[in-house]
């Protein structure tokens, strides 16, 4: 479909439309009118009135990204923050990230705290299982996403939101039944389709809806012409039931989802292709099984996240309110690689051709060759000795079948190899379950306004390595079911009890001061099973023990809140922010628990807000200390040849830096409606983010390197700009955007060779909305997203390994609304 992509670019280019800040709300009530999908990011700039640096994207804003856009991207226009992606709507978790005030989500950190209705996401990197929003809630539900920049809220429910928090909240079901349904078609064979119906008031005290979403978007590597892709369904619902003072609200999610990312390479790989393709093979090769390591139909992450709460909203005549929502939300799946061979493990013997095959433990013998059965064939142990195991199924696998006494391949009377190429298919298990509470209580006492509560979470997650062989790779990509390795497994329970208690004190009519303290608790501990736990013949010697606390002080906050006049407020706050010690601490088994400390970070905050008829805006500037920051080390990263390390797993090490990082810069927005029907916005960031000592590191198949104080933290750009202006006049709506984000260092350490440049996007989009017979609308919608199909880094796989992905290209996509 990328004729989409030049008939949309040709016929929206002769529209002048745009992106609001739109402070309108979505109806409670009467028949669904079809959220508008075609503008881009909107963004109400003065966001609410407290003593943080912080902006709300109303429900309005986020209908008008694109249908079968990432919710995430409706962020992306917040000033301070940077959401890259290199999949052509950002659906790929592994590609994607954000960066706020130089604290990152990737693929292996996370360092904002996020939440949905107040109960905590999964706030874990997505390496390890963690899940971005759109796993939990669908852009349809969203009703608005307010995002604290620097200073976390002191009854957020995160032990990592040392760089802010973003807080999505879901609607709330209408008042009258209704429906929505949604058809999106695009480039690179993507489509999507949503669907959502509001049963309206029932049984006297409840209303409720359930919604439903299909996404298939092919990856734009290759043109879209391989089976890789994103392929996500997605179940939903949410009701709300009230007995008098009693609010009873239920929500649930169900989402399976095969991502196939797009996938990093090197810096040099980039530039020779030109941007044009990321790391990836487009087709599985049926003689080399080297060049199917980068497969990209089998490089996938595959996974099941289920989550739902329950919230009790109690209030008195008296001004009490007591909330309770206790939730649950699990994880299951895995990760995919193909390693170009297979490394059994095998008990040493005193003969080398008698090996008896173990699943853990012994040592590994790396071989390029596999039977018609799928199983390993081993070289020769010398030129007299041929290697003779026996498998798990009991067969005898003999050197001979594929190799020469020399070691040289064996071929047929016709040249070709007898053999295969040995191919195997490493799967990354993941299964965690998380049950919890979070309570509070709040009453007004004069002019005090008193909030205090608790959190209390349970995480058990389980993390394993299997090696599984494929079939005859001649016979096409067959993988079995089989397991012949098994490299380690871990088991992990961790205990989080957060206590905060809150004051907001209206000491006159202009001046407002609130203050808080919270104090966190968290306990871990879990057992590993590796190679040193297995004996000589392969019996388990016990699992090794393991066990961490990283209890906070009183974490302190303090704030205030100065209206000038009706047009003029100031603002300023300080907090400590507090990012626990996680599980991944003790998955790597070489770090040294008694030394690791958890993370603080000193946030302050000073700014205005402006409002006037026309003009609203805000100017804030921040200063932030990052302290005892934990970084990894690993060899792995750091010897032999450059490539994958498929046997990394429990190594490596987790360390305090001796000093952290520093973060300072400023934010402006500012929204002017030009005309009844025109609005122009614009923001500016200025970031700037270095360590404040020097390290050692590792880069991703290169050599151990120092990063130096002073040095800038990798993917923080020096500058984000963007602007927009927004057009409606009465069933037609228009949209233009423009983001520029400035240079950034591409890795830690700096290398010069590696900062990712400088690059300017423009989207474009249009939409018309019919009034039909009975209250039906009906919306017909386009979007164009990198209309200049600007070429441009579009991020680093994280801050150590070295590896980028290009951007995508211009995309187009059209949806079809229906609302009854």
């Amino acid at each position: 479909m990328r004729s989409v992509s030049k008939i949309l670019a040709g016929a929206t280019l002769a529209v002048s439309i745009a992106t609001n800040p739109s402070l309108a709300q979505e109806g409670a009530s009467g028949p669904a009118t079809p959220e508008s999908s075609s503008g881009e990011d909107v963004v109400v700039v003065t966001g609410e009135s407290i003593s943080r640096t912080n902006n709300v994207v109303s429900a309005d804003s986020i209908a008008a990204i694109p249908a079968a856009q990432n919710i995430l991207d409706a962020i992306k226009l917040v000033p301070g923050v940077q959401i890259r992606g290199a999949d052509s709507f950002n659906n790929d978790p592994w590609s994607s990230a954000i960066n706020i005030r130089g604290f990152e989500v990737n693929l292996r950190s996370s360092k904002i705290g996020q939440t949905l209705d107040g109960v905590p996401l999964f706030n874990a990197s997505y390496y390890l299982a963690g899940a971005p929003a759109q796993k939990f809630i669908i852009n349809e539900n969203v009703e608005s996403i307010q995002v604290i920049q620097g200073a976390a809220d002191v009854g957020s429910p995160s032990s990592s939101a040392l760089g802010g928090t973003i807080a999505y909240v879901s609607r709330d079901p209408s008042e009258e039944a209704s429906g929505l349904i949604r058809a999106t078609f695009g480039d690179f064979n993507s489509q999507r389709i949503a669907a959502r119906y509001d049963f309206g008031r029932f049984l006297s005290n409840t209303r409720g809806y359930l919604a439903l979403t299909k996404l298939d978007s092919g990856i734009w590597p290759h043109g879209g012409s391989t089976p890789a892709g994103i392929e996500q369904f997605s179940l939903s619902g949410k009701s709300i039931s009230e007995f008098g003072s009693l609010t009873v609200t239920a929500y649930g999610s169900y989402n399976e989802s095969d991502d196939d990312p797009i996938i990093e390479s090197t810096r040099l790989f980039i530039e020779q292709t030109g941007y044009k393709v990321d790391g990836s093979s487009s087709v599985f090769n049926t003689q080399d099984a080297t060049k199917n390591e980068y497969w990209a139909d089998e490089w996938a992450s595959i996974r099941t996240n289920k989550f739902g709460y329950l919230n009790f909203d109690y209030q008195t005549a008296t001004s009490l309110r007591l909330q309770a929502t206790p939730y649950i939300q699990s994880n299951q799946g895995v990760g995919e690689f193909l390693p170009p061979f297979q490394e059994p493990r095998f008990v040493n013997t005193v003969s080398p051709g008698a090996l008896r095959q173990v699943l853990l433990g012994g040592s590994r013998i790396r071989t390029t060759r596999a039977n018609a059965s799928g199983q390993a064939v081993l070289p020769y142990a010398n030129a007299t000795t041929e290697r003779v195991y026996t498998a798990l199924n009991g067969a005898t696998v003999r050197s001979s079948e594929c190799f020469n006494p020399d070691n040289t391949v064996k071929t047929s009377a016709l040249g070709q190899s007898v053999c295969s190429s040995a191919q195997s298919y490493r799967n990354s298990q993941y299964e965690h379950t998380r049950m919890g509470v979070v309570a509070d209580a709040s009453v007004e006492l004069g002019d005090h306004a008193v909030t205090a509560g608790v959190w209390i979470e349970r995480l058990n997650r389980d993390f394993s390595r299997v090696w599984k062989p494929y079939l005859d790779i001649r016979l096409g990509p067959i993988a079995l079911n089989s397991v012949y390795r098994a490299d380690f497994w871990q088991g992990f329970s961790t205990d989080i009890v957060k206590f905060h208690v809150s004051d907001t004190w209206r000491v006159s009519d202009q001046l407002t001061v609130n203050g808080g303290l919270q104090s966190f608790k968290v306990d871990i501990s879990g057992r590993s099973i590796e190679d040193k736990n297995i004996g000589p013949n392969g019996e388990l010697l016990g699992a090794s023990r393991l066990s961490v606390s990283s209890d906070s002080d009183l974490l302190p906050s303090l704030g205030a809140v100065y209206e000038v006049n009706d047009s003029l407020q100031l603002f300023a706050g300080y907090s400590r922010n507090f990012g626990a010690i996680g599980d991944w601490a003790l998955e790597k088994t070489g770090t040294d628990l008694s030394r690791l400390k958890p993370e603080t970070a000193d946030s302050v905050d000073v700014g205005l807000r402006y409002r006037s008829d026309r003009l609203r805006g805000a100017l804030s500037a921040y200063q932030i200390r990052y302290r005892d920051a934990i970084v990894f080390l690993t060899n792995d990263f750091a010897v032999g040849t450059p490539g994958i390390n498929y046997s990394a797993g429990t190594g490596g090490t987790y360390f305090n830096l001796s000093g952290g990082v520093d973060s300072s810069g400023f934010e402006a927005t500012a929204e002017y409606d030009i005309s009844d029907q025109l609005t122009a916005y614009g923001a500016i960031a200025k970031p700037d983010a270095t360590y404040t000592s020097s390290f050692r590191a590792a880069s991703y198949g290169g050599n151990p390197v120092i990063v130096d104080a002073g040095d800038s933290v990798a993917g923080t750009p020096d500058l984000i700009a963007s602007a927009s202006l927004d057009y409606l006049n009465g069933p037609f709506r228009g949209v233009l955007s423009v983001r520029h984000v400035g240079e950034a260092a591409g890795d830690a350490p700096n290398t010069k060779a590696l900062i990712m440049p400088a690059y300017t996007v423009v989207d474009l989009s249009a939409s018309y909305t019919m009034e039909l017979a009975s209250g039906q609308t009906a919306e017909f919608s386009a979007a164009v997203s990198n209309l200049t199909d600007e070429r441009y880094i579009a991020g680093m796989l994280d801050e150590f390994t070295q590896r980028f992905i290009p951007s995508a290209p211009r995309t187009a996509s059209v949806t079809v609304s229906f609302g009854f």
